[in-house]
């Protein structure tokens, strides 16, 4: 079982209501990913930085999260944090910050079982991103590709999971032309576009995409046969997720400017 998230914008909880629908469809045999955009978008995650995301994913049994472009908007400093205070493992192969490449794969052994999840996020993010007391570089995903599915090859994989910030359709390129270049990829977990997709073919291999701002909690079931280890079906559906309010500390100033702003004067 793969439970998957994306673009939750700062509202995923870890309440317990919320993590007991995580308990209900977590099996021995579970992998967790969010697919980013996970620390910006509401007024707490504005006022602490989004510091309060890596427990939050702790405490749900995330093992994956692939940063979206959002999750740069506090600065470097705040990004280190999350990657050092999340107790997963946040991949984005085809990201080098400061010289240093980010982890591009992780693999899971169930029961001889072997299921590689690859990470890769926005491939135009130093267009999107002031990158300010640091270096940011982006590999063009196809390339990442490249390089990664001979190591997962290797390694011995029975299945491939591409987990990736962008949709199916958008500025990073048409999903079914890449996906059809690396047939060993079994899986598509999307994000981004804030679409809803329970589950749907892709150039031979499985799309799902879990909405946007917590909405939803992806449920994609990858089924093996028990004799030869091969994968024989994927299914996958969306389960919302109650919807828990903000606690709004109204009384705290999210930034304070050193300097006045003057506006442009209205044309008349």
């Amino acid at each position: 079982t793969v439970l998957h998230t994306t673009d939750t914008h700062g509202n995923l909880s870890a309440n317990e209501e919320i993590m007991e629908l995580f308990r209900r469809y977590a099996t021995p045999y579970t992998i967790t990913v969010d697919c980013g955009d996970t620390v910006q978008g509401t007024l707490s995650m504005a006022q602490n930085k989004g510091k309060s995301i890596p427990a939050t994913l702790n405490k749900l049994g995330y093992a994956v999260w692939v940063p979206g472009n959002h999750d740069l908007d506090f600065g470097i400093e705040p990004f280190n944090g999350f990657r050092r205070d999340f107790s997963g493992t946040m991949l984005a192969g085809n990201w080098e910050i400061n010289g240093e490449v980010l982890p591009a794969w992780k693999m899971f052994d169930f029961n001889g079982i072997k299921i590689a999840v690859i990470g890769l996020s926005r491939a135009d993010q130093p267009y999107r991103t002031m990158c300010v007391g640091y270096n940011l570089t982006a590999e063009p995903e196809r390339d990442a590709l490249m390089e990664i599915i001979p190591q997962i090859r290797n390694a011995g994989a029975d299945a491939v999971i591409l987990a990736r910030h962008a949709g199916n359709y958008d500025q990073s390129g048409n999903l079914w032309q890449l996906i059809k270049e690396f047939p060993e990829v079994d899986l598509v977990l999307g994000g981004h576009t804030h679409q809803n997709v329970s589950g749907i073919p892709c150039a031979g291999s499985f799309y799902a995409q879990a909405g946007s701002h917590a909405e939803n909690l992806g449920v994609v079931t990858m089924e093996f046969d028990d004799q030869t280890g091969k994968l024989v079906q994927i299914t996958g559906k969306l389960v919302p997720l109650p919807q828990i309010p903000e606690q709004l500390q109204s009384n705290l100033p999210v930034a304070e400017l050193e300097d006045d702003i003057q506006l442009p004067r209205r044309k008349t």
